[in-house]
């Protein structure tokens, strides 16, 4: 098997870090996440969100995908469309800055309460997410729910 050795390989960053939304409503990405998209050459960007609670950065190929499969007929289309809705309320185009701040619409910054505030950034599922402090709370809360058992079940599947 040939390999190609012009393929670099992009790892996206890990682990939940410390970020803040400015008075101009300007999320400031950690040094990580703005290498990382950088890196991808995705400067441009779709920031919205389904629940009003948690942010999320597409690069415009996620969130293409992500819009396919929003628009998919089927069963469940009617959940997808309200889905595709929200979407499209608390979304907005947006564009890396050269100190790699981004703008988040107005409305979802009301509604997540982060305005000229502390947030969290990670990168989950090939979207970077963004939450304030009362969901970071409620998130670690229910993690920390994950039973012994659960725990060992997950690693007889695999789980390193």
């Amino acid at each position: 098997m040939e390999e190609n050795l012009n393929t670099v390989r992009i790892r996206a960053p890990r682990g939940i870090f410390p970020a803040r939304v400015d008075d101009k409503g300007r999320l400031k990405l950690p040094a990580a996440f703005k290498s990382f998209l950088e890196q991808l050459e995705e400067r441009d960007v779709f920031v919205s969100s389904f629940d009003g609670r948690i942010a999320r950065i597409y690069t415009g190929p996620a969130w293409d995908k992500t819009e396919t499969y929003l628009n998919q007929s089927g069963d469940d289309f009617e959940i997808r469309e309200k889905l595709y809705h929200l979407s499209m309320h608390y979304g907005a185009d947006s564009r890396m800055d050269d100190q790699g701040r981004i703008l988040i619409n107005s409305e979802l910054r009301r509604e997540m309460g982060v305005e000229n505030s502390p947030v969290k950034v990670m990168f989950f599922d090939g979207v970077i997410q963004v939450w304030g402090d009362a969901v970071d709370q409620e998130k670690l809360a229910v993690a920390k729910t994950v039973q012994p058992d659960q725990l060992k079940n997950e690693e007889r599947k695999g789980l390193r």
